[in-house]
Protein backbone atom coordinates (compact mmCIF):
# COMPACT_ATOMS: atom_id res chain seq x y z
CA UNK A 1 0.00 0.00 0.00
CA UNK A 2 1.53 3.36 -1.02
CA UNK A 3 2.09 5.91 1.75
CA UNK A 4 -0.59 8.55 2.22
CA UNK A 5 0.19 11.91 0.65
CA UNK A 6 0.49 14.60 3.32
CA UNK A 7 0.08 18.30 2.78
CA UNK A 8 0.46 21.15 5.21
CA UNK A 9 -2.31 23.70 5.63
CA UNK A 10 -0.09 26.25 3.88
CA UNK A 11 0.48 23.95 0.88
CA UNK A 12 -3.26 23.37 0.55
CA UNK A 13 -4.01 27.08 0.87
CA UNK A 14 -1.38 27.95 -1.76
CA UNK A 15 -2.82 25.34 -4.13
CA UNK A 16 -6.33 26.69 -3.54
CA UNK A 17 -5.12 30.24 -4.22
CA UNK A 18 -3.43 29.10 -7.45
CA UNK A 19 -6.65 27.35 -8.48
CA UNK A 20 -8.69 30.50 -7.90
CA UNK A 21 -6.29 32.82 -9.74
CA UNK A 22 -6.02 30.49 -12.73
CA UNK A 23 -9.54 29.08 -13.01
CA UNK A 24 -11.73 31.45 -11.01
CA UNK A 25 -13.61 31.41 -7.73
CA UNK A 26 -16.25 28.97 -8.99
CA UNK A 27 -13.54 26.35 -9.55
CA UNK A 28 -12.78 26.19 -5.83
CA UNK A 29 -14.15 23.00 -4.36
CA UNK A 30 -12.59 20.36 -2.14
CA UNK A 31 -12.85 17.71 -4.88
CA UNK A 32 -11.29 19.90 -7.58
CA UNK A 33 -8.55 20.99 -5.20
CA UNK A 34 -7.83 17.36 -4.24
CA UNK A 35 -7.54 16.51 -7.94
CA UNK A 36 -5.13 19.42 -8.45
CA UNK A 37 -3.05 18.20 -5.51
CA UNK A 38 -3.20 14.57 -6.64
CA UNK A 39 -4.68 13.33 -3.39
CA UNK A 40 -7.96 12.35 -1.78
CA UNK A 41 -10.12 14.94 -0.02
CA UNK A 42 -8.88 13.71 3.39
CA UNK A 43 -5.80 15.99 3.68
CA UNK A 44 -7.96 18.99 2.87
CA UNK A 45 -10.61 18.12 5.45
CA UNK A 46 -7.92 17.50 8.05
CA UNK A 47 -6.84 21.15 7.65
CA UNK A 48 -10.17 22.83 6.78
CA UNK A 49 -13.45 21.68 8.31
CA UNK A 50 -15.51 22.63 5.22
CA UNK A 51 -15.47 24.47 1.90
CA UNK A 52 -16.54 27.72 3.56
CA UNK A 53 -13.52 27.69 5.86
CA UNK A 54 -11.28 26.97 2.86
CA UNK A 55 -12.92 29.78 0.86
CA UNK A 56 -12.50 32.24 3.75
CA UNK A 57 -8.82 31.27 4.05
CA UNK A 58 -8.34 31.87 0.31
CA UNK A 59 -10.09 35.27 0.58
CA UNK A 60 -7.78 36.07 3.51
CA UNK A 61 -4.80 35.29 1.28
CA UNK A 62 -6.32 37.46 -1.46
CA UNK A 63 -6.56 40.29 1.09
CA UNK A 64 -2.89 39.84 1.97
CA UNK A 65 -1.90 39.99 -1.70
CA UNK A 66 -4.02 43.12 -2.24
CA UNK A 67 -2.45 44.81 0.79
CA UNK A 68 1.06 43.86 -0.36
CA UNK A 69 0.41 45.27 -3.83
CA UNK A 70 -1.20 48.43 -2.43
CA UNK A 71 1.57 49.26 0.00
CA UNK A 72 4.62 48.45 -2.13
CA UNK A 73 6.90 51.43 -2.85
CA UNK A 74 6.50 51.78 -6.61
CA UNK A 75 7.01 55.53 -6.24
CA UNK A 76 7.91 57.86 -3.38
CA UNK A 77 4.20 58.70 -3.06
CA UNK A 78 2.17 56.30 -0.93
CA UNK A 79 -1.03 57.67 -2.44
CA UNK A 80 -0.01 56.67 -5.97
CA UNK A 81 1.25 53.33 -4.72
CA UNK A 82 -2.27 52.42 -3.56
CA UNK A 83 -3.71 52.97 -7.05
CA UNK A 84 -0.77 51.43 -8.85
CA UNK A 85 -1.19 48.34 -6.69
CA UNK A 86 -4.83 47.94 -7.68
CA UNK A 87 -4.01 48.35 -11.37
CA UNK A 88 -1.25 45.75 -11.14
CA UNK A 89 -3.53 43.28 -9.37
CA UNK A 90 -5.98 43.56 -12.28
CA UNK A 91 -3.12 43.09 -14.74
CA UNK A 92 -1.41 40.21 -12.91
CA UNK A 93 -4.55 38.38 -11.74
CA UNK A 94 -7.26 39.20 -14.34
CA UNK A 95 -9.41 36.11 -13.68
CA UNK A 96 -9.37 36.69 -9.93
CA UNK A 97 -9.97 40.42 -10.29
CA UNK A 98 -13.00 39.94 -12.57
CA UNK A 99 -14.42 37.35 -10.18
CA UNK A 100 -13.94 39.67 -7.22
CA UNK A 101 -15.69 42.53 -9.00
CA UNK A 102 -18.60 40.43 -10.30
CA UNK A 103 -19.04 37.57 -7.83
CA UNK A 104 -17.56 38.81 -4.56
CA UNK A 105 -17.62 42.61 -4.52
CA UNK A 106 -17.65 42.52 -0.72
CA UNK A 107 -14.17 40.99 -0.88
CA UNK A 108 -12.70 44.08 -2.54
CA UNK A 109 -14.56 46.66 -0.49
CA UNK A 110 -12.21 47.89 2.17
CA UNK A 111 -13.21 47.42 5.77
CA UNK A 112 -12.94 50.45 8.04
CA UNK A 113 -9.55 49.42 9.43
CA UNK A 114 -8.01 48.99 5.97
CA UNK A 115 -9.61 52.26 4.79
CA UNK A 116 -8.11 54.10 7.76
CA UNK A 117 -4.68 52.58 7.05
CA UNK A 118 -4.92 53.82 3.46
CA UNK A 119 -5.86 57.32 4.67
CA UNK A 120 -2.91 57.16 7.11
CA UNK A 121 -0.62 56.45 4.14
CA UNK A 122 -2.11 59.41 2.31
CA UNK A 123 -1.75 61.77 5.28
CA UNK A 124 1.98 61.04 5.43
CA UNK A 125 2.40 61.66 1.68
CA UNK A 126 4.24 64.92 0.96
CA UNK A 127 2.11 65.43 -2.16
CA UNK A 128 -1.01 65.72 0.02
CA UNK A 129 0.55 68.02 2.60
CA UNK A 130 -1.94 70.52 3.96
CA UNK A 131 -4.99 68.34 3.38
CA UNK A 132 -6.90 67.10 6.39
CA UNK A 133 -8.03 63.52 7.00
CA UNK A 134 -11.51 64.14 5.60
CA UNK A 135 -10.08 65.59 2.38
CA UNK A 136 -7.71 62.62 2.03
CA UNK A 137 -10.63 60.26 2.55
CA UNK A 138 -12.66 62.11 -0.11
CA UNK A 139 -9.79 61.82 -2.60
CA UNK A 140 -9.30 58.13 -1.77
CA UNK A 141 -12.99 57.44 -2.36
CA UNK A 142 -13.00 59.19 -5.73
CA UNK A 143 -9.74 57.58 -6.82
CA UNK A 144 -10.94 54.12 -5.73
CA UNK A 145 -13.96 54.48 -8.01
CA UNK A 146 -11.88 55.74 -10.92
CA UNK A 147 -9.12 53.16 -10.46
CA UNK A 148 -11.72 50.38 -10.28
CA UNK A 149 -12.89 51.32 -13.77
CA UNK A 150 -9.33 51.35 -15.08
CA UNK A 151 -8.69 48.01 -13.39
CA UNK A 152 -11.72 46.43 -15.06
CA UNK A 153 -10.45 47.70 -18.43
CA UNK A 154 -7.00 46.20 -17.72
CA UNK A 155 -8.45 42.86 -16.64
CA UNK A 156 -10.40 42.79 -19.91
CA UNK A 157 -7.54 42.05 -22.28
CA UNK A 158 -9.61 43.25 -25.28
CA UNK A 159 -10.07 46.80 -23.97
CA UNK A 160 -6.94 48.11 -25.67
CA UNK A 161 -5.75 49.93 -22.54
CA UNK A 162 -2.18 49.28 -21.47
CA UNK A 163 -0.81 49.45 -17.96
CA UNK A 164 1.10 52.57 -19.01
CA UNK A 165 -2.15 54.20 -20.24
CA UNK A 166 -3.83 53.33 -16.94
CA UNK A 167 -0.94 54.80 -14.91
CA UNK A 168 -1.08 58.03 -16.88
CA UNK A 169 -4.87 58.38 -16.54
CA UNK A 170 -4.64 57.63 -12.82
CA UNK A 171 -1.87 60.19 -12.34
CA UNK A 172 -3.78 62.89 -14.24
CA UNK A 173 -6.98 62.22 -12.32
CA UNK A 174 -5.19 62.15 -8.96
CA UNK A 175 -3.51 65.49 -9.73
CA UNK A 176 -6.87 67.04 -10.60
CA UNK A 177 -8.54 65.69 -7.46
CA UNK A 178 -5.71 66.90 -5.24
CA UNK A 179 -5.81 70.35 -6.85
CA UNK A 180 -9.58 70.50 -6.39
CA UNK A 181 -9.31 69.65 -2.68
CA UNK A 182 -6.41 72.05 -2.11
CA UNK A 183 -8.33 74.91 -3.72
CA UNK A 184 -11.84 73.95 -2.54
CA UNK A 185 -12.81 73.71 -6.21
CA UNK A 186 -16.25 72.29 -7.00
CA UNK A 187 -16.84 71.68 -10.70
CA UNK A 188 -19.97 73.13 -12.27
CA UNK A 189 -21.35 74.36 -8.96
CA UNK A 190 -21.71 70.76 -7.80
CA UNK A 191 -25.19 69.48 -7.06
CA UNK A 192 -26.99 72.33 -8.78
CA UNK A 193 -27.10 70.93 -12.32
CA UNK A 194 -30.46 69.49 -13.27
CA UNK A 195 -30.18 66.12 -14.95
CA UNK A 196 -33.14 64.79 -16.93
CA UNK A 197 -33.14 61.00 -16.75
CA UNK A 198 -36.44 60.71 -18.64
CA UNK A 199 -34.89 60.82 -22.11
Amino acid sequence: MPPKVQFSKEQILNAAFDLVINKGIDALSVRVLAKELGCSVAPIYINFKNTKELFNAVMGKVGEVVWKYSTKNYTKHGFFNIGIGQLLIAKDYPILFKDLVIKCPEAINMDKTTWNKMVDIMESDEMLKGLNREQCSTILNKMALQTSGLSVALANKNSGITIEDAFLIMEETASQLIYAEQHNFKAFDSGKITIDLNL
